[in-house]
């Protein structure tokens, strides 16, 4: 009887350490889920703020005389820049997450804007660190080129906003069904 005792003791402790092990990995799925949710939607958050700065910048000094532009950059270029480094942050951050394999349409849109969106930074950097007004015309010209797609259907800024609204309603899906679970590791 004692040897049937004993050979029953190991699969309960190890039952034990594997009902620990799914409760730990379950748990840890959960935060990592909702760490990289909030962090999307934080960026997210981030671009839009930053984004509507640089443009009512870049707006403003493409609406002015070049004198009138040029004293704009001078006065706003700190502001400008700051705006124009967070969005390169956002652009950065969403270029390189690993979402799950159900999101992957939607980065993928936001991944094949992204390199135009940098040339639209760049450009509006080399705009609000201009110093005489031929490289005002310079930054005008190269904000002018980079803008073309900025605002269409699969420009970044409305390909992060389809992305964020998809994974959200991923994220908030098993409330709705009653245990559909969306996991992020």
């Amino acid at each position: 009887m004692s040897s049937s005792t004993k050979s029953r003791k190991p699969i309960v402790i190890g039952s034990g350490f594997v009902t620990a092990a799914v409760i730990v990995f379950a748990l840890f799925s959960v935060l990592m889920t909702s760490h990289h949710v909030s962090e999307s939607e934080r960026y997210s958050e981030q671009y839009k703020k930053a984004n509507l700065s640089v443009m009512f910048c870049v707006t403003t000094v493409l609406n002015g005389t070049s004198s009138e532009g040029l004293s704009y950059v001078t006065l706003n270029r700190y502001n400008a820049l700051k705006s124009i480094e967070q969005s390169r942050e956002a652009v950065e951050y969403f270029a390189k997450i690993h979402p799950p394999l159900r999101l992957s349409s939607a980065i993928g849109l936001v991944r094949d804007a992204a390199d135009s969106e940098r040339a639209f930074l760049d450009a509006a950097e080399k705009l609000f660190r201009a110093e005489t007004e031929s490289q005002l015309a310079d930054g005008i010209s190269a904000v002018k080129q980079s803008s073309v797609g900025k605002t269409s259907e699969y420009g970044f800024s409305n390909s992060v906003a389809k992305f964020v609204e998809q994974l959200d309603e991923y994220a908030n899906q098993r409330y709705r069904d009653g245990g559909n679970f969306f996991i992020w590791l």
